[in-house]
């Protein structure tokens, strides 16, 4: 009976130890005449802010999430959009831009967040 008691316990010590895997948030874009547009299907409980930069824009989630850019720029070009990135996991969603663009964001039903970047 001890030795059950034991690896139970055990076994929850296990569990307790292993990393929390974050959740996915997709990432998707568009290109428009007049701005590129990144469109990110955030978990529900997820907030978010943005911290910007001289031609750069974090987009920092609470819980941390991972963001899948792979698909990025299947619809975009780099003329405006040079980068988006995640550094690591559970960090900010990097971006970096070479337009004098004006950064907009809006959130939609579901917690999607877009991310507008207008001008030339």
């Amino acid at each position: 009976m001890n030795l059950i008691r034991l690896l139970v316990a055990l076994g929850i010590a296990i569990c307790a130890a292993l990393p929390v895997s974050a959740q996915i948030a997709q990432v998707r874009s568009g290109d428009h005449s007049e701005f590129a547009r990144l469109v990110i299907y955030l978990p529900k409980s997820t907030t978010w802010s943005v911290e910007e930069g001289e031609g750069t824009a974090r987009i920092v989630t609470s819980p941390v999430i991972d963001f899948d850019v792979s698909g990025v720029y299947d619809r975009i070009g780099r003329d405006r959009l040079t980068r988006v990135r995640q550094s690591g996991d559970g960090t900010a969603l990097e971006l970096s831009y070479i337009c004098d663009c004006e950064l907009r964001t809006q959130t939609l039903a579901g917690n999607v967040l877009v991310v507008d970047l207008v001008g030339n």
